[in-house]
């Protein structure tokens, strides 16, 4: 059965600073870990835990949390479309979703398509977890080292736009796109470019757009399937 916090129907929502987590396992000592060690951190705070994914978004849309943390021992096309339906419960963009699993080094990487959802081994340490929360919150997507290589090796294998995707972006997109393909970060573009990185950030932001995705992982998984 879904829990939340013994006090959240007194907590006044507009007064919080903390960053508010729903937890979600079908184990209920998973679960407990997890709270545990989130309450050693200061500015998180679990509102609610959940067995399934169906309980966590009745909790969503009641708690408002500020992300998900979920525990699944498989990723399979299940979980992803799970996932999916969380990061939906944001009002005004998709909510973030720590993902905590077995072993990333198997997934394959439509995985990545997820978006807002930061795949992480089920084994972080408290500091990384927190860490890890930090940065989604912060509009960032940390990566489990493995699966970080993996992507990093498959971006060295791509390294033009396809016709489609220039057809769409102009000259300066489609230069900062074939360099966002091969994992450079945005002040390694913007040396080669030798422009300013809020010009790359800027650049980055329409190809996004223009594509319909969300992040740069997406942009180089899709080159991916492109070849």
């Amino acid at each position: 059965m879904a829990q939340h916090a013994k006090d959240d129907e007194e907590h006044d929502l507009t007064t919080d600073e903390s960053t508010r987590i729903i937890i979600v396992s079908s184990d209920a000592l998973v679960r407990g870990g997890i709270a545990s060690l989130l309450s050693r951190r200061a500015g998180l705070r679990t509102v609610g835990e959940a067995r399934t994914a169906k309980e966590a978004e009745w909790l969503g849309r009641g708690l408002h949390p500020d992300l998900f943390v979920v525990h699944t021992p498989i990723v399979d096309d299940e979980v992803l479309e799970q996932i999916h339906r969380l990061a939906e419960l944001g009002r005004s963009a998709p909510l973030p979703v720590i993902l905590l699993t077995a072993d990333t080094a198997d997934l394959d990487l439509h995985a990545l398509q997820l978006g807002s959802c930061a795949i992480l081994r089920q084994d972080t340490n408290s500091p990384d977890l927190a860490s890890a929360i930090s940065m989604v919150t912060a509009g960032y997507i940390p990566m489990d080292r493995r699966l970080a290589m993996r992507l990093a090796t498959t971006a060295k294998q791509l390294t033009s736009a396809s016709d489609e995707v220039a057809e769409v972006l102009t000259k300066r997109e489609t230069d900062v796109y074939e360099l966002v393909i091969q994992g450079l970060s945005n002040a390694e573009i913007a040396k080669i470019l030798m422009v300013a990185q809020s010009t790359v950030k800027s650049h980055v932001q329409d190809i996004l757009a223009k594509l319909g995705l969300r992040n740069r992982i997406q942009v180089i998984v899709q080159a991916r399937r492109a070849c």
